[in-house]
Protein backbone atom coordinates (compact mmCIF):
# COMPACT_ATOMS: atom_id res chain seq x y z
CA UNK A 1 0.00 0.00 0.00
CA UNK A 2 1.65 3.51 -1.06
CA UNK A 3 0.31 6.39 1.51
CA UNK A 4 0.62 10.00 0.39
CA UNK A 5 -0.29 13.01 2.42
CA UNK A 6 -2.04 15.72 0.26
CA UNK A 7 -0.37 18.69 2.69
CA UNK A 8 -1.79 21.10 0.48
CA UNK A 9 -5.41 20.02 1.42
CA UNK A 10 -4.54 19.27 5.28
CA UNK A 11 -6.29 21.82 8.16
CA UNK A 12 -4.20 20.12 10.93
CA UNK A 13 -7.12 18.53 12.59
CA UNK A 14 -4.98 15.56 13.61
CA UNK A 15 -7.55 13.02 12.51
CA UNK A 16 -5.04 11.04 10.69
CA UNK A 17 -2.70 10.66 13.66
CA UNK A 18 -5.79 9.59 15.58
CA UNK A 19 -6.64 7.14 13.31
CA UNK A 20 -3.05 5.98 12.43
CA UNK A 21 -0.55 6.87 15.31
CA UNK A 22 1.85 4.18 14.04
CA UNK A 23 2.06 5.99 10.44
CA UNK A 24 1.26 9.71 11.20
CA UNK A 25 2.35 12.30 12.87
CA UNK A 26 2.69 16.10 12.97
CA UNK A 27 4.70 18.77 12.29
CA UNK A 28 5.17 21.13 16.01
CA UNK A 29 5.37 24.20 13.53
CA UNK A 30 2.06 23.99 11.82
CA UNK A 31 0.69 20.90 12.86
CA UNK A 32 0.43 19.78 8.87
CA UNK A 33 0.98 15.54 8.85
CA UNK A 34 3.81 13.91 7.97
CA UNK A 35 4.58 10.32 7.79
CA UNK A 36 6.77 8.77 10.39
CA UNK A 37 10.11 7.27 9.39
CA UNK A 38 8.90 3.12 9.86
CA UNK A 39 5.99 4.12 7.82
CA UNK A 40 8.16 5.18 4.54
CA UNK A 41 10.21 2.21 4.90
CA UNK A 42 7.64 0.14 5.26
CA UNK A 43 5.85 1.22 2.11
CA UNK A 44 8.83 1.40 -0.50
Amino acid sequence: MKIAIARAECIGTGQCVLSASEVFDRRDADGVAELLDDARTATS
